[in-house]
């Protein structure tokens, strides 16, 4: 298959799912939208799991590997402020993607888990940030995973308030979300 027409395909399932969401949208009707016979979608995607994949993945994991490949952290509230500021932007920039995605992981177990996953090597790399800072006596003695956690956590739950609940301003100050929370970890002197 070109790579135009994976492109087609794909285009044409998230136009479906987001019209019909994952459910509603048939593959033969995907397959109809793209121009193609049903057995061709079947044949380069394997199943329909494997195409929705295929549509939310790249959008919403690409950049949070390249988060996880970040080499030795000097500053930790610059990586925060980086991470917060993806996560937001591609929530905002894909917010009815992200709205489905977030639907559909509460009905499918093997969605959900694909997502885990990276939220699992999120939360190590932050946890790691942290142990990293606190061997350099600039935070406090506290749980590095947890810490991680709790900061990846409150922009999540920042980003599900916005675009699921339509809750908060326009825009979400990453400065000032990183300063909370360093200040709360950081070793007072």
């Amino acid at each position: 298959m070109s790579r135009d027409t994976r492109a087609e395909i794909i285009a044409a399932a998230k136009a479906l799912f987001l019209e019909k969401g994952y459910r509603g949208g048939t593959t033969r009707e995907i397959a109809e939208k793209a121009g193609i016979a049903e057995v061709t979608l079947f044949r380069h995607f394997g199943s329909k799991k494997d195409l929705f994949l295929s549509v939310v993945k790249p959008i919403f994991t690409d950049s949070l590997r390249n988060f996880i490949r970040t080499e030795e952290v000097h500053d930790v509230g610059a990586l925060l402020r980086k991470l917060a500021a993806d996560r937001i932007g591609v929530t905002g920039e894909n917010s009815d993607l992200f709205r489905l995605l977030f639907y559909e992981m509460q009905f499918h177990e093997d969605i959900k888990s694909e997502f885990s996953e990276i939220v699992m090597e999120i939360l190590d790399a932050l946890g790691s940030a942290v142990a990293a800072g606190q061997s350099r006596g600039e935070f406090k003695k506290i749980d590095p995973k947890e810490a991680g956690f709790i900061f990846f956590s409150s922009i999540v739950g920042a980003v599900i308030l916005r675009q699921i609940h339509g809750l908060g301003g326009e825009d979400i100050d990453n400065d000032m979300a990183v300063e909370v929370f360093l200040d709360g970890i950081r070793k007072r002197k």
